[in-house]
C-alpha cells in the first residue's frame, strides 16, 4: 500500500528544493560534458593543424588552406565554449535564485 502524499506546505517546499538542487546538478553535469567534448574537438583539430605545418625546406604547401580552415574552426569552438559558459552561468543563477526563494519560504513556514 502506498504512503499518503504529505500535502503540508513544508513538505511541498522540501520537494521543490530537492527539484531545484537536482536541476542545478543537471545543468552542471551537462555543462561539464559539453566543455569536455569541445576540448576534445580542439585537441583533435590542433593535431590536424600540426600535421599540416610546412616542412623544411618550405615550398608552396597545398595543406596551408586546410590549416587555415582548421584554425578558423578552433576559433569558432572557442566562441562556442565561451557561449556555453555564459549560458551555464545564467541557468545556474536562475536556479540558485529559485532555491533561495524556496528556502526563505520554508523558513517562514517553519517559523
Amino acid at each position: 500500500m502506498a504512503e499518503p502524499w504529505d500535502r503540508s506546505i513544508s513538505s511541498g517546499l522540501e520537494r521543490e528544493i530537492a527539484l531545484a538542487l537536482n536541476q542545478i546538478e543537471g545543468v552542471r553535469r551537462l555543462h561539464k560534458e559539453t566543455q569536455l567534448d569541445l576540448i576534445r574537438l580542439e585537441c583533435y583539430i590542433g593535431t590536424e593543424i600540426l600535421r599540416r605545418e610546412p616542412q623544411i625546406p618550405v615550398y608552396e604547401d597545398p595543406r596551408l588552406p586546410e590549416r587555415d580552415m582548421l584554425r578558423a574552426r578552433l576559433l569558432k569552438i572557442g566562441q562556442e565554449r565561451r557561449r556555453s559558459a555564459f549560458t551555464e552561468e545564467e541557468k545556474l543563477r536562475d536556479l540558485h535564485n529559485r532555491l533561495l526563494e524556496l528556502m526563505n519560504k520554508r523558513s517562514v513556514v517553519e517559523a
